[in-house]
């Protein structure tokens, strides 16, 4: 059982698992482009792309986002299926019924996935079908109302979860936000550099006059996407592929820390991989004059060895919990949750001065960062500078009054510096906070400051509290310690 243990806990078999996945969706990137009429080196220009772009780290890499890769599978096969199934003129009910199945199983996957039936309409307009056909409309029903149902579920939980909090920011900054997103999105798609793993909001009062610019700039991308309508549908049928894709992770509702992130783009890139790859294509192969024509070959393979190498280099920051947040705080030195993120990191592995370095930056950026000063608190308490940990508490309890862990880990402290009286204060105000922790823990707490008291007595009482919530040896073993030095010895 032990061996199996540190089995399952190895790195490499999730790694392992992660990749294959994406190489299964590029697989299935590589036959959608190829249904849609890219071949050769145009083909292996979109495929390669979609497979190895920076962008892709954070999905591939990261562990935790295997939803990524598995919904990205199932959503690119989906829509496959959907292609034969609008194209192909015999076994139509079987086309669609995969693509039902392979969109639930998408659906289940990630929450992501409820833009299919709008990627679905994409496709209807790239292959020139009639998008006012109610027809059109009604055999999209059954995905609609799986996206409705799964969509809601997943706010709910999401709700549940804390996921979403206000942040202090005004919708119309919000709105501001999403069209900077979209700008940054298609930017790092040409320029992948100074990738992160979390891209903090500006700070409220000061966001930077780059974000009010970029509405003109989308507009002037809008007007060129609509011109090109007059040559073909290629890019039109890109654009609104990422659009539909990209558009429910705008952060329109504040949900978590960040704004944007590389893995939002998995699917939606697909689209603007396509526009670059089909004109690529249509250059090299002569149905499209340009002077770049000759040296574009060149220019492809450059940007491919150059992505590859990036890719390489990205990958690097997700080999350690330090490393990823050395990166962070490199690309983003005045974000004090980045530097509390990297103290929580160092401190697991015991590099404990280090960590107060690292919380010390946070609050150079922010003195009232909540969760650097209380983790900046119990670092002290390890070091066992308990003087110093009490006001990094104090600090703490200024910025959230009534957060009932900071009394208790206070009151550990006070037990630690032997101020018991201080400590049974502390252990009792976690209680009327309603702390989250079991209460026959809290009174063993309390129990042991009254020992250290020498008030045996209320120790004894605040044992046997512990003991009525639950019966465990050592509750009475610290019982029996705190009657023996009372002298009740039988």
């Amino acid at each position: 059982p032990g061996a199996m243990v540190m089995e399952n806990f190895n790195p490499f078999v999730y790694h392992l698992d992660n990749v294959l996945l994406h190489l299964g969706a590029t697989t299935m990137a590589f036959f959608l482009f190829r249904a849609l009429g890219l071949r050769s080196w145009a083909l292996a220009f979109g495929t390669a792309l979609f497979g190895i772009h920076p962008m892709r780290c954070e999905s591939v890499s990261w562990v935790t986002e295997r939803k990524d890769v598995l919904y990205g599978l199932f959503y690119i096969a989906a829509l496959l299926t959907y292609w034969k199934y609008i194209t192909e003129k015999e076994g139509k009910t079987r086309w669609f019924l995969l693509t039902l199945g392979l969109g639930l199983l998408s659906y289940f996957s990630k929450i992501q996935a409820v833009s299919l039936p709008l990627s679905m309409l994409c496709l209807d307009y790239f292959a020139g079908r009639n998008l006012k056909s109610i027809s059109l409309w009604v055999e999209k029903l059954p995905l609609f109302a799986l996206s409705l149902v799964f969509g809601l579920v997943g706010i709910h939980f999401r709700g549940v979860a804390e996921g979403f909090k206000e942040t202090g920011y005004q919708f119309t900054d919000r709105l501001f936000f999403a069209t900077y997103s979209l700008c940054a999105y298609l930017w790092k798609l040409i320029a992948p550099f100074g990738l992160s793993a979390y891209y903090p909001y500006p700070k409220l009062g000061a966001i930077p006059a780059l974000y009010y610019i970029t509405p003109l700039v989308l507009a002037g991308i809008g007007w060129w996407v609509w011109r090109s309508a007059r040559y073909g549908r290629d890019i039109v049928f890109g654009f609104l592929f990422f659009l539909v894709n990209i558009m429910f992770v705008l952060q329109f509702k504040g949900a978590g820390k960040a704004f944007m992130a590389d893995r939002f783009t998995y699917i939606p890139y697909l689209g603007l991989f396509f526009i670059l790859a089909k004109k690529y294509g249509d250059i090299t192969e002569g149905r499209v004059k340009s002077a770049l024509s000759g040296a574009l070959p060149i220019i492809a393979a450059a940007f491919i060895g150059m992505c590859a190498v990036l890719t390489f280099f990205q990958n690097q920051t997700w080999q350690s919990s330090v490393a990823l947040w050395d990166n962070v705080t490199a690309k983003h030195p005045q974000d004090a949750l980045s530097w509390n993120n990297k103290g929580l990191a160092l401190l697991d592995l015991n590099e404990d001065d280090k960590a107060y370095q690292a919380y010390e930056a946070a609050l150079k950026a922010d003195p009232t960062q909540f969760d650097a000063l209380f983790n900046m608190a119990v670092t002290l308490n390890k070091l066992k500078k308990y003087p110093e940990a009490i006001k990094a508490y104090d600090r703490a309890l200024a910025v959230k009054p009534d957060y009932a862990d900071a009394y208790f880990s206070r009151g550990q402290v006070f037990v630690n510096a032997m101020e018991y009286t201080k400590a049974v204060a502390d252990f009792e105000k976690s209680l009327q906070l309603n702390i989250k922790k079991p209460k026959h823990e809290v009174m063993s707490a309390i129990g042991n400051a009254y020992s250290g008291a020498k008030q045996y007595d209320r120790a004894v009482a605040a044992f046997d509290e512990a003991i009525k919530e639950k019966p465990e040896a050592d509750y009475y073993f610290r019982k029996g310690n705190a009657l023996a030095a009372s002298g009740q010895m039988g």
